[in-house]
């Protein structure tokens, strides 16, 4: 078996197996960038908006009456309200057509900042 050399910014998780074996598996951190991560973590601290990106980690885009009406805001208003912070920190991209807007997760941004929401 390889021996791996270990340092604190490793992930390590075990795996045991029925025979005993014990594999070591490595993930580097990623790095962060400290303002994003202010950002995000402001923008999913409000459960409006962490309710919008729960739902859009479900599917993969989202109209926004279409949300609306999943989320049961009562005004188009309030959830553009919402959904302002979620774009500008990243964690949402925006796709017109015609006059509508379709939002969509990006999951890369997620994956880095709050992974457990995936």
């Amino acid at each position: 078996m390889e021996k791996h050399i270990l340092d604190r910014a490793s992930l390590i998780n075990y795996n045991i197996f029925r025979n005993t074996e014990i594999r070591i598996t490595e993930r580097r951190f990623l790095t962060v960038n400290n303002d994003i991560a202010v950002k995000v973590y402001k923008a999913l601290g409000e459960s409006t908006r962490l309710q919008i990106v729960k739902l859009l980690a479900q599917q993969s885009e989202l109209a926004c009456i279409e949300m609306a009406n999943q989320l049961k805001v009562p005004a188009n208003s309030t959830l553009t309200h919402h959904l302002k912070p979620l774009i500008d920190c990243g964690l949402l991209a925006v796709r017109r057509e015609g006059t509508f807007r379709y939002y969509s997760l990006q999951r890369e941004v997620l994956a880095q900042y709050a992974p457990a929401l995936l």
